[in-house]
């Protein structure tokens, strides 16, 4: 039995084409692999806590940003995009947690993170309580 084929604890993790595959594939790396990892599981697993954990994770990306040094000299962008493309239809995520996760897996500068954050940040929001609207532009202002 191959490792895609069992889990320990839960079902938040089954599908055609798994978390851990698409960090493998793409070579994302720690940080933004536990990021893109909370925010596939929350509405299976532990709802807010785990939008909160993902933004707590992309918290520290944005503070290490200026030596993460993100290279994947093997791996075209095209193939990257397909990938992330992929993961995001197979495990039918939508809205600001496949726009994180498209951030991510291709992110240049800390203001790429900042914009994530933002989309976390509005998810939270939601959660919370707030106006659903909000989710649709990671600009607006509270």
């Amino acid at each position: 039995m191959s490792a895609n084929e069992r889990q320990v604890g839960g079902n938040h993790y089954k599908g055609e084409y798994q978390h851990w595959d698409f960090v493998t594939n793409i070579n994302l790396g720690y940080l933004p692999a536990q990021v893109t990892k909370y925010l596939k599981r929350w509405r299976d697993k532990n709802g807010c806590e785990d939008v909160q954990k993902a933004g707590h994770f992309l918290d520290k990306m944005i503070e290490v940003s200026a030596i993460l040094i993100r290279q994947r000299p093997n791996i075209p962008v095209e193939y990257i995009n397909e990938q992330t493309i992929r993961y995001l239809n197979t495990n039918t995520i939508t809205g600001p947690e496949a726009s994180v996760t498209a951030i991510l897996s291709n992110w240049t500068t800390v203001e790429d993170l900042y914009v994530a954050r933002q989309y976390i940040t509005r998810l939270e929001f939601v959660l919370n309580g707030g106006d659903e609207s909000s989710l649709s532009n990671p600009n607006i202002k509270e």
